[in-house]
């Protein structure tokens, strides 16, 4: 198995990941978020940022964070108890550990990049998904250029007190040799291989380094 990321990595991030919120990942959240119906499942949820913009959702039941970094899991537990919704949870595991199967949807947000075996993990969740259910798919391709990403987040966030620390590990994160960003031709595969419709899929967010996937479990 080759670990891509280590755990301690995502532990040290943790603060400055809930803290910092760029332009370029509010427009994302804002439109997985509107796809989301009934009980969600946020598959590697980190610190649970999309938490916020499903509670005014109509349609959202539930909301289950699932992520396996302790430190991540605190930081989003921490921001559910300011939110004081009594059916927002967090689950410390690995996503092929879980076998709730009662999710109305799904999502997964610049998580997938840096799962360990992401072929058999997306199978897994097409699994947990009940019949039809949405699940959006949102991960880096081999086009993202963070460092012109970050100059553009420079502008806006330079004098934010966490900015810092969340400058230094995207740069970290996004020039891991190993990570998995791939071409959107090959995601659509592997989300087919693992039992997924594809619905649309569009590179509209990140300056066209992001591959956006809204999927259906057949």
């Amino acid at each position: 198995m080759n670990q891509t990321y280590q755990q301690n990595e995502w532990d040290e991030y943790a603060q400055a990941h809930l803290a910092v919120m760029t332009s370029f990942q509010l427009e994302v959240y804002k439109d997985v978020s509107c796809k989301m119906k009934g009980n969600v499942a946020d598959f590697g949820c980190g610190t649970a940022k999309i938490a916020p913009f499903l509670t005014d959702k109509a349609f959202v039941k539930s909301y289950t964070g699932i992520d396996y970094a302790p430190e991540m899991v605190s930081q989003a537990q921490r921001l559910l108890n300011q939110l004081q919704t009594s059916h927002y949870q967090i689950k410390q595991n690995k996503i092929e550990n879980i076998v709730d199967t009662s999710f109305d949807s799904g999502l997964s947000i610049n998580s997938y990049y840096s799962w360990d075996e992401p072929e058999q993990i997306l199978a897994h969740i097409n699994k947990l998904l009940k019949p039809s259910a949405p699940f959006i798919l949102v991960t880096p391709n081999k086009t993202l250029d963070m460092e012109k990403l970050l100059k553009e987040t420079d502008k806006e966030l330079c004098s934010h007190p966490g900015y810092a620390k969340f400058r230094a590990t995207n740069m970290e994160l996004a020039g891991n040799e190993n990570a998995l960003f791939l071409d959107m031709d090959e995601l659509i595969g592997q989300a087919r291989n693992a039992g997924f419709k594809v619905i649309s899929c569009h590179q509209d967010y990140f300056m066209g380094g992001l591959n956006f996937l809204h999927l259906k479990n057949n």
